[in-house]
């Protein structure tokens, strides 16, 4: 009998640890499971933020597009840190005005790039012609006109044969969108003996008048426009951590390619100083002294001078560009305290919305300028580049959108590792750079950007041609 009891006891194990058995492999499978929803999950989270972080580089690449710079930000062996990701824009140009963004976020192992195609404007800033917010007075014997770089060079205007001057015309107003060399929202005075000339129309505001001085003339229309135009405000920030550049002088200097942030730029007497292009400069206060020249070359990139409290050329002073393409240069004055004395030729653009500003006679203008009060002086030249107001009635000069799309990853290493790019460009000695910092003119300004990572980081794998050799955290090498 108990023989019989053993054997039930033991029949009865077998089951059980068939059970067991069963239990545990179903624990199994499910922890499995569990494990891969978990990595679906969080490769879907990784995902939707590395698509966020490519818009916010697309972003970051229209806002650099619309002040001007090429549109790209950082790139794929110095990326520009976000969160906890990382990304890069490439821009090109696709001609006729229209430029390709496409932005590549990283997170994790998730991966999206982005792309849009904009519409590059001519700054609306250009359109404004030769305009003051308030009255203008322009000295006897200056000239006035206007051209079309797109059409070709300037070429130096002929009175008609038997033009007699106009009379102010208030019966007929003109759209303040109208196309006028010279234009205010006050009232316009041509100084005479010998008679300031002006070839084109001579737009006052819609309250204001145009006096017309004693044998000064005006090939175009006095009418005054329907209403005023408003001078956008310009912010320039601060400088941050900023130090004074001083030019000592006599002699000759160069500024090279890059961007740059002055406390204050002084250039002291005899200093002879070429501004390399492409350059970006944001200065608080910048002071020429007697007999000092700056030369902006624009010849290999634009220049683009950010002024925020103070500009002073004094008499004696030379301002300069070296090339006629009136889109490649913009001085962009936020001071209230101007003094502008100098002499010289520019092409471009110059804009101070809340300056009263004293145009000499010397310094001859090939573009646009615009400020809250304008007063030319005697014997000047200023020529309008109608190409600079070209943009389309209504723009806001922005660049505008044409489409979006989503578009396949790039070839990069950081790409097809499909590794935590934060880790492995930690394991290479390498610190993602601010993205308002990476905004890149071209590739060859950009490059002095990495060349000073490269010395803060130091050295980068050698036998790797061109381009990062990244390397996989833990293992090492190429």
């Amino acid at each position: 009998m108990s023989k019989l009891n053993r054997s039930r006891r033991g029949a009865v194990l077998i089951p059980a640890i068939i059970c067991v058995m069963s239990v545990a492999m179903l624990s199994t499978a499910y922890m499995q499971i569990s494990m891969d929803k978990s990595r679906e999950a969080r490769a879907a989270v990784e995902q939707k933020q590395a698509f966020y972080v490519a818009e916010a580089g697309l972003a970051e690449g229209f806002f650099a597009l619309a002040q001007g710079k090429s549109g790209a930000v950082a790139s794929p062996d110095l990326p520009a840190g976000f969160g906890s990701g990382i990304f890069w824009v490439d821009s090109h140009d696709l001609g006729g005005g229209r430029i390709s963004l496409r932005s590549t976020g990283l997170v994790g192992r998730g991966r999206a790039s982005l792309s849009m195609t904009l519409q590059r404007h001519a700054d609306s800033l250009g359109s404004f012609g030769i305009f003051s917010d308030q009255d203008v007075h322009v000295g006897s014997g200056a000239l006035l006109d206007s051209y079309d770089s797109s059409q070709g060079p300037y070429v130096a205007p002929v009175a008609p044969s038997g033009g007699k001057k106009r009379s102010t015309n208030r019966a007929t107003q003109a759209s303040p969108s109208a196309a006028a060399c010279l234009s205010s929202n006050g009232s316009i005075t041509l100084g005479g003996w010998p008679g300031a000339v002006v070839f084109g129309n001579a737009q006052p505001g819609p309250e204001g008048s145009v006096t017309v001085g004693r044998q000064a003339q005006v090939y175009g229309s006095l009418a005054p426009a329907l209403e005023l135009r408003s001078l956008p405000a310009l912010q320039v920030e601060a400088p941050e951590a900023a130090q004074d550049y001083d030019c000592q002088g006599p002699g000759t200097g160069l500024l090279a390619s890059g961007n740059y942030q002055f406390n204050a730029w002084n250039l002291h007497q005899g200093v002879n100083l070429t501004v390399r292009g492409p350059a970006q400069i944001v200065v608080d206060r910048l002071f020429l002294q007697d007999n000092a020249s700056l030369n902006l070359d624009t010849s290999e990139g634009a220049i683009a001078i950010w002024v925020r409290s103070e500009f002073v050329a004094e008499a004696g002073t030379s301002l300069n560009t070296t090339e006629e393409a009136t889109d490649r240069f913009s001085l962009m004055i936020a001071a209230s305290q101007v003094q502008l004395s100098a002499s010289g030729t520019l092409h471009g653009l110059v804009y101070a919305p809340e300056a009263d500003l004293q145009w000499p006679g010397g310094l001859e203008l090939f573009g646009s300028v615009a400020a809250k009060s304008l007063a030319i002086g005697a014997n000047a030249k200023l020529h309008y580049d109608r190409a600079l107001g070209t943009s389309p009635e209504g723009s806001s000069g922005v660049p505008q959108l044409v489409c979006w799309r989503v578009v396949e990853l790039p070839p990069e290493t950081l790409v097809t590792m499909k590794l935590d790019p934060l880790s492995v460009l930690k394991a290479s000695n390498v610190v993602p750079v601010k993205p308002q910092e990476s905004h890149v003119l071209d590739a060859q300004a950009y490059a002095t950007v990495e060349e000073e990572q490269k010395a803060k980081n130091g050295k980068w794998n050698n036998g790797c041609k061109g381009r990062r050799a990244w390397r996989i955290p833990g293992k090492g090498g190429h």
